[in-house]
């Protein structure tokens, strides 16, 4: 993978991103705060996501603010991270974009290094980071860098993907502030959707969510690269799927089996045969409650279940899966 320097390639990339943004935002005007500044913007609110966003071209790099705040619900507004990329090749910025001529395609991603002075930098936070992104090593000027794969910018589901990772960032920066010596641990525990952990919302009472969709997600997908099968994505709609040469399938993550088991197969039989009628669908879960595989095979369903022990994960049914993508 190599870092992207010419800023005519900077420009463009930069402009995927912000269109994105913008195509699905309201446009709105808010103070910006972060630990050393506070200024009036124009910022990209994404409901859908919730996630906001403040483009602005500087001459040396881009300036991307991001944060979580709902700005309908505030007139200032907390700058979780900023994914600045370089339009110098000279300068080194915690944003960047990574081109990968393997698989074509370009990523927009993070070096870790948030928070100023503070909590959240470098290899610690990559360490934080590990468990959920893929972090990689980029050739340039300078050597060998690592750095986070925040989303590829041609992901249908751009702003979600970054969202994701927005929302870890603040998690870690809130752990940091609160728990210092804890920091990793107790950020895994403030996680979003995507992510692992515990979160306690307040809310007339508190309640306990227990997330793990995310981890079972990345090791799903590790578990099959690591027989064969690439150019595996996601969006909105789809936790995972493979879409090419003539191959669909499609697979749906569950972490309980109660009436998410309904709403899984509503999933598969309508984002599945909206990909193709023959596409072959998965649904990937605990195990289920005895009869009802054979009533999923019946509907064209195929099953792969997971158990967990300890940070293990292991998947059960995934020959059939990996025979279905074509290995």
């Amino acid at each position: 993978m190599e870092l992207v320097t010419a800023r005519a390639l900077v420009d463009r990339y930069e402009g995927v991103v912000a269109s994105s943004f913008k195509r699905r935002s309201r446009r709105l005007t808010r103070t910006v705060a972060g630990s050393r500044f506070s200024q009036r913007c124009v910022i990209d609110w994404d409901p859908e996501n919730v996630v906001w966003a403040h483009f602005h071209r500087q001459p040396e790099k881009y300036w991307n603010a991001f944060g979580v705040d709902d700005p309908s619900q505030r007139k200032t507004i907390v700058n979780s991270v900023q994914i600045n990329p370089s339009r110098q090749a000279h300068l080194s910025t915690g944003g960047a974009f990574i081109s990968d001529e393997a698989s074509d395609t370009v990523f927009i991603a993070h070096s870790g290094r948030i928070g100023g002075e503070s909590v959240g930098q470098g290899d610690r936070f990559l360490t934080y980071f590990d468990r959920y992104f893929d972090i990689v090593d980029v050739h340039t000027r300078r050597g060998i860098k690592r750095y986070i794969l925040v989303a590829e910018i041609w992901d249908r589901n751009l702003n979600g993907l970054i969202a994701d990772f927005v929302r870890a960032c603040a998690a870690f920066k809130t752990a940091g502030r609160t728990y210092r010596g804890t920091a990793i641990r107790k950020a895994r525990e403030l996680a979003s959707d995507e992510y692992a952990g515990t979160i306690i919302y307040t809310r007339k009472g508190a309640v306990k969510t227990i997330r793990r969709h995310g981890v079972i997600f990345k090791a799903l997908k590790q578990q099959l690269e690591k027989n064969g099968i690439r150019n595996l994505k996601r969006d909105m709609r789809r936790d995972l799927y493979l879409s090419q040469g003539g191959r669909n399938v499609l697979f749906e993550i569950k972490t309980d089996v109660n009436y998410s088991l309904y709403t899984a197969v509503g999933q598969l039989m309508i984002h599945g045969k909206g990909m193709s009628k023959s596409a072959r669908c998965f649904l990937v879960s605990p195990d289920i409650p005895s009869g009802y595989a054979g009533r999923l095979r019946s509907l064209g369903i195929g099953l792969v279940t997971f158990t967990e022990k300890g940070r293990s994960i292991s998947f059960q049914g995934l020959k059939a899966a990996c025979r279905a993508c074509g290995h």
